[in-house]
């Protein structure tokens, strides 16, 4: 079989099985569709299938198409984030909720001038509509006739991901843009500071991207931060974080056990596993500020109950340095890859420290496959020959976050050896690799640990 028929082979089978899922949870995979599939319907084996789809689906364009036409498109792919910033800042799903017949441009624009002062040409807008609604995001009912769809309408502005959207296409986009000229300059080029990324070249802000954040003598910054921390909730929905309180077994954990989640941000994470496993206790870590936003704002408004039966407490911490409530399971999401190793090592040795005998640290991170075959050896699936082992487009998104800690804090996503190499260093052991959407969950133990079922809840 050739290699364009073997992946036509891998694109129906796949397909089918998605249809068949969706068809037994009375789910419609409609474009036209405004309501999204729940977060259940995306089940380990469905997930697979997605991967498998998306990446037969590019490397069959890539075989297929004149490669000039392939290259030019990704030269010209700035555009569509460009256009996304648009419609995200203009809240245009939000003007278009309500009206499944669509409206014309110029009706948006005038909405947009009513309800935000801005002035903009309909023409220009249509063009950036039209890039869209040819991506599948937006559609185009008649010309210059727009309404929404199963893409758009996650981009409304109290849905989480707008915030999300205009993060990335914003300072992130921004940063990118300037990666050349960092990896050449010949001070910033072979640094690996945090204050020495892409990132700092296209602001000229001199600290790292958490101080710009806090507002640091920034004010641009602060409002930035302040996106940031509303974009975490559709991000965890959209990356599949959520999972996390299915996937991981919390139950088997004693009543009462402490889960620190170290670096938590405002705690979305530990709020959904607060829901889902009652029984246990919870404490969140961050930076002071980030504390304070999550203690008196973010919990009291989404979980009071949390706070008023004491199943939730808040500690400021430097966690590169000062000791960390002790726990049972240290959690830590998308913190391992906001530094480089030395600076990971010292947070890993720092929760080393409080560690008992059967405690676990739980790393919420993006574990990186190579594209060849050679020397494959990894706990993680292996895409299904003739595709690339790490499923090509179908898993892009986590090189595409590799990136992105490279130009904001030149840091990295690691692979299973980083991962094995990092934790030998502090003195722990990779115990199970679990999957949990499009990150994993790197499970690490001391190395005289006890099982679950031997110890206690701390």
């Amino acid at each position: 079989m050739s290699q364009l028929s073997q992946l036509v082979s891998l694109i129906a089978n796949a397909t089918k099985l998605v249809e068949t899922h969706a068809n037994a949870t009375n789910t419609d995979l409609s474009l036209d569709s405004l309501e999204p599939p729940s977060d259940t319907f995306y089940t380990p084996v469905v997930e697979e299938a997605i991967r498998i789809i998306e990446g037969a689906c590019n490397q069959l364009c890539a075989i297929v198409a004149n490669p000039s036409h392939t290259v030019v498109n990704k030269a010209f792919a700035h555009f569509e984030p460009a256009c996304i910033r648009v419609v995200a800042s203009l809240r245009i799903p939000d003007l278009l909720f309500d009206k499944p017949q669509g409206l014309h441009a110029s009706d948006i624009v005038k909405h947009v001038s009513s309800q935000q002062g801005i002035a903009v040409d309909q023409g220009k807008l249509a063009r950036v509509m039209r890039l869209l609604a040819t991506k599948h995001c937006f559609r185009e009912v008649e010309n210059d006739v727009f309404a929404n769809n199963r893409l758009s309408i996650q981009l409304l502005s109290y849905a989480g991901l707008a915030d999300s959207a205009l993060h990335i296409t914003d300072e992130l986009a921004k940063a990118a843009s300037v990666l050349t000229e960092t990896l050449t300059d010949s001070e910033m080029g072979l640094s690996y500071s945090p204050n020495k990324t892409p990132f700092n070249k296209s602001t000229g802000y001199p600290g790292t991207i958490f101080e710009y954040y806090e507002g640091l003598n920034t004010e641009t910054g602060r409002v930035q931060g302040l996106r940031f921390h509303r974009s975490m909730p559709g991000w965890s929905r959209a990356v599949g974080a959520t999972c996390v309180a299915t996937r991981y077994p919390w139950e088997k954990l004693p009543p009462g056990s402490i889960i620190n989640d170290v670096g938590g941000g405002i705690g979305v994470i530990a709020m959904q596993l607060y829901k889902v496993h009652p029984h246990l206790q919870y404490v969140l870590q961050d930076r002071p500020p980030v504390i304070a936003t999550a203690e008196l704002e973010y919990w009291p408004s989404h979980a009071p109950e949390a706070i008023r039966d004491s199943k939730i407490q808040f500690k400021a911490v430097d966690f590169f340095s000062e000791p960390l409530v002790r726990g049972y399971v240290y959690y830590m999401k998308g913190v391992i890859h906001d530094w480089a190793d030395e600076d990971a090592l010292k947070i890993s040795s720092n929760v080393k420290a409080v560690m008992k005998p059967t405690s676990r640290i739980l790393v919420h991170d993006y574990v990186l496959q190579h594209t060849t075959r050679k020397n494959v050896n990894s706990v993680l699936k292996i895409a299904p020959e003739p595709l690339l082992p790490n499923y090509g487009a179908g898993r892009i998104k986590v090189y595409n976050l590799d990136l992105n800690m490279m130009c904001v804090m030149n840091s990295l996503e690691r692979y299973q050896e980083d991962f094995a190499s990092l934790g030998e260093k502090a003195g722990l052991k990779i115990l199970q690799i679990y999957e949990c959407g499009d990150a994993n969950l790197v499970e690490y133990v001391l190395q005289a640990a006890v099982p679950f079922t031997n110890g206690g809840g701390v």
